[in-house]
């Protein structure tokens, strides 16, 4: 019985929420080699849905449960937790981390290719990558992801997978990257060219587990 509850609960936790989620990767890379790398969460609709939730259950809540502790299950906890990973990293600089209003924002300016993929690898320990950006003089590459173990974990069964994968499906992923000259091609089908200068693709979680080569591309570009 407590397995039915289980999978119950987390189906309809996942329903509810899964498509309130957007992940948005944003690179900007200079001439000589340097660039911000932005990171955002956006759950913001999901504030208003816990407010809620956190309401009714305070309304039939036995006050003899109050232990006067803080609750852990705070999701900015842990993704700011990861970030701050990287706050001193040699290589990065104007370091800033926002978690307000379920909004997760990371921003940093690095001075190397090497710099990016080790801040890159730091704030993704649990599924670390080496050298997910490969930064030359006219082109730039990013790698996709390691395994579906990046998203879901090593150890899931075929059952949870195939079901994570259908919620997946309404999370949004973006990629950006902004390049110093214009853009003469791109290897990823899928990514569309604007202003001539900037590179985006669009996808979702569903898709990364299914085919991690998916934010695979090379760019190409004049200076």
């Amino acid at each position: 019985m407590h397995k039915i509850i289980t999978v119950l609960s987390a189906f309809l936790f996942l329903s509810v929420f899964t498509g309130c989620i957007e992940v948005i990767e944003e690179l900007t890379v200079t001439k000589d080699g340097k660039g911000h790398y932005r990171k955002t969460m956006d759950m913001s609709q999901l504030l208003s849905m816990k407010e809620m939730l956190s309401g009714a259950a305070k309304e039939g809540a036995d006050s003899t449960t109050n232990s006067g502790t803080e609750n852990s299950d705070n999701p900015a906890e842990s993704i700011a937790k990861e970030w701050y990973a990287i706050k001193n990293m040699e290589g990065l600089s104007n370091v800033t981390i926002d978690t307000a209003g379920y909004v997760f924002m990371l921003n940093y300016d690095f001075d190397s290719e090497a710099a990016l993929n080790k801040a890159i690898a730091a704030e993704s320990k649990d599924s670390p990558q080496a050298n997910v950006y490969n930064l030359a003089e006219k082109s730039v590459s990013r790698t996709g992801l390691g395994s579906t173990g990046d998203l879901l974990g090593e150890g899931e069964d075929d059952e949870n997978m195939e079901m994570m994968k259908t919620f997946f499906s309404d999370m949004k992923y973006k990629l950006v990257i902004n390049l110093p000259g214009r853009v003469k091609s791109v290897s990823n089908k899928k990514a569309t060219i604007e202003n001539n200068k900037t590179v985006k693709l669009e996808t979702n979680l569903k898709d990364l587990v299914e085919k991690t080569s998916s934010l695979e591309m090379k760019i190409d570009f004049k200076n």
